[in-house]
């Protein structure tokens, strides 16, 4: 599974209220009447309740006294049911940002342990690396205490070619002192030139 480590923020939540989610209709003219046409939440109500009373009323059901109450009341429950739908959608806005923000923390949390975990293993493998240059050092302060030695007894050899400095060149100062400073490829002190 790959998880992207950078951040990103949440996505603020529209929790605004704007009259235009409620209501974007308007009247109109249709040969001799007029009628509300719209596509908002409202509208919508409207035009299914209205078109349901004309049938009713058109069937007999409800009579024309009873027609002015009723459509009325229609234009009561869906207000209610508008804004209630409304408040729904931003209710329903704010729990996904919640969980976005809960999953975006899980995600940073999850890049943390690991990048930590990264450290960590690079730390260890630091002081892994310290216990074999240590090694290192001491076979190379050997080496050189060992030449000392033998210089300072006048046993060196000084003679030419493959033999020449005699114990020295069997010492292989030169070779252990290579693989020293080529651990250290990127510190300045024992960068090489």
């Amino acid at each position: 599974m790959a998880v992207n480590c950078t951040y990103t923020p949440t996505k603020q939540a529209d929790i605004s209220m704007n009259i235009k989610d409620l209501t974007n209709g308007k009247k109109v003219k249709k040969n001799q009447f007029f009628e509300w046409e719209g596509s908002a939440i409202l509208d919508t109500f409207i035009n299914v309740l209205g078109k349901n009373i004309e049938i009713q009323f058109d069937n007999g059901r409800i009579l024309g006294s009873d027609f002015a109450s009723a459509y009325i009341q229609m234009l009561q429950i869906a207000s209610v049911q508008s804004m209630a739908w409304i408040q729904l959608s931003k209710d329903l806005a704010l729990k996904q940002r919640d969980l976005d923000m809960k999953d975006n923390a899980n995600v940073t949390e999850f890049c943390i342990k690991n990048r930590k975990a990264d450290m960590e293993e690079a730390v260890a493998q630091r002081q892994i690396d310290g216990y074999d240059d240590n090694i290192g050092i001491k076979l190379l302060q050997t080496q050189f205490d060992a030449f000392s030695m033998i210089f300072s007894s006048g046993m060196v050899d000084l003679g030419d070619g493959d033999n020449a400095l005699g114990p020295l060149n069997r010492s292989n100062l030169t070779e252990t002192y290579n693989s020293l400073a080529t651990r250290f490829p990127s510190h300045p002190k024992y960068k090489k030139k």
